[in-house]
């Protein structure tokens, strides 16, 4: 890390992004994060749909009850089944 660096960790504001899902685009912690494959494809294909930002920021939102694998799993599957 360099001086003067900030560094975020993106899972620490994602109940922010239930009240501001448009943060997700914009916002610094969420600028750089970088999700596991199926998340990332679901995550390209929400930003054509009008509350596309709102749907991702409810699958992230599983993470912490469900588990990251489990979440990349379920995406997967949407992807599989073109959900």
């Amino acid at each position: 890390m360099l001086s003067g660096e900030t560094i975020y960790d993106p899972w620490h504001y994602v109940p922010v992004l239930a009240r501001k899902p448009g943060a997700l685009r914009n916002g610094a912690p969420f600028r750089e994060w970088v999700f596991p494959a199926p998340m990332e494809k679901v995550r390209r294909r929400l930003k054509s749909v009008l509350d596309g930002d709102r749907q991702m920021v409810t699958i992230l939102g599983c993470v912490p009850d469900d588990g990251l694998a489990a979440v990349e799993a379920a995406c997967q599957e949407a992807l599989d089944h073109d959900v």
